[in-house]
């Protein structure tokens, strides 16, 4: 069987530089980064550590869709509540992971 055809944001991430528009989806993606950490700055969190987080949560929302769009996926398998959950209390939990690693 064939892939499924990758529409939406799926496609715009694995396709990105081979459509000419690599350079916007890096903006994009930057700026979605600024805007979160800027976020996760103004509830507490110090501006490296907020960036940190931001980029782990976008690449987590984009794993989720490029998982979500795999051939051999089950429908919900890798998406719904229980995975964006969780995903949010990885980025806004106030546990320090880079302080247990030194």
């Amino acid at each position: 069987a064939s892939a499924p055809h990758r529409g939406g944001e799926a496609r715009l991430y694995v396709e990105a530089s081979e459509e000419g528009v690599g350079d916007a989806v890096l903006r994009v993606s930057r700026r979605r980064i600024d805007d979160l950490s800027e976020l996760l700055v103004q509830v507490g969190f110090d501006e490296s550590e907020a960036a940190r987080r931001a980029t782990i949560a976008l690449a987590a929302v984009i794993g989720l869709q490029q998982l979500a769009v795999a051939e051999d996926s089950s429908p919900g398998e890798f998406g719904g509540a229980a995975l964006t959950a969780t995903a949010l209390a990885m980025t806004v939990s106030r546990d320090e992971p880079t302080s247990r690693l030194a």
